[in-house]
C-alpha cells in the first residue's frame, strides 16, 4: 500500500531494534553477542505502547526492587507481556512510597534482588516476597527466610561464570511462569 507522503518517513515499531537500543544503554559493557541474545529474547515480549496506554487492565501488580536497571527492564518487559503491572523501585525510600501509592491497588508480589527489611512490608503481610540472591550464597538465603521472605531464587551475576546471559534469560523467562503457577493472590494494600 502506498502511504501518503506525510507518513512516508514513519517507521513501524521494531521490537528488536527497541530492545537493542535499550540494552546497549543499560549494559554497554555486556558483550555484543550477549546483548543480541537478550534483545532477541525480550523482543518476543515487547509490544508498542502508546503514551498513557495500560495494557494490563486491572491485573494485580508486582513491585520490583533492585539497583540493577538491566534486571528491572528485563523483568518489567516479561511481566507486562504476561499481564502483570510492574512497579520498579531503586531505593528503600521509593519502595515505601510504592506501598503508599499502591493503596487500594492489587499487589501480589515484591521481587527484590537484595535484602529487604521486614519493617518495610510489615503492614502488608499478605504480599509474597521473592528474593533473588547470588547462587551458592547460603547465608543470604537463610537470612532472607529468617526475614520472612516467601521464596528465594538464584540470580546470575555479571562476571561470575561463562553462562551469565543464558542464565539471565532463563530467570526472566521463569519468573512470570513461577508467579502465575504459585498464584498471584492479589492483595489490596491498605
Amino acid at each position: 500500500a502506498n502511504l501518503p507522503e506525510v507518513y512516508s518517513g514513519v517507521e513501524p515499531f521494531n521490537p528488536a531494534l527497541f530492545q537493542r537500543q535499550k540494552i546497549a544503554a543499560l549494559a554497554p559493557d555486556l558483550p555484543e553477542a550477549d546483548r543480541e541474545k537478550l534483545a532477541s529474547m525480550l523482543a518476543k515480549y515487547t509490544k508498542e505502547r502508546k503514551p498513557g496506554q495500560n495494557n494490563c487492565g486491572d491485573e494485580p501488580g508486582v513491585i520490583l526492587f533492585s539497583y540493577d536497571n538491566l534486571l528491572l527492564h528485563g523483568l518489567a518487559t516479561v511481566l507486562i507481556d504476561s499481564g502483570v503491572i510492574p512497579l520498579a523501585v531503586l531505593t528503600e525510600e521509593a519502595m515505601e512510597k510504592a506501598f503508599a501509592v499502591s493503596a487500594g491497588r492489587k499487589i501480589g508480589w515484591l521481587i527484590a534482588d537484595m535484602a529487604v527489611k521486614s519493617c518495610l512490608y510489615a503492614g502488608n503481610p499478605e504480599i509474597r516476597i521473592l528474593q533473588l540472591t547470588p547462587a551458592n550464597d547460603v547465608r543470604v538465603t537463610l537470612r532472607a527466610y529468617r526475614e520472612g521472605v516467601t521464596a528465594v531464587m538464584p540470580r546470575p551475576v555479571k562476571g561470575q561464570g561463562a553462562n551469565f546471559i543464558e542464565e539471565f534469560i532463563m530467570l526472566l523467562e521463569l519468573l512470570p511462569e513461577y508467579i502465575k503457577k504459585t498464584g498471584l493472590l492479589p492483595v489490596v494494600l491498605v
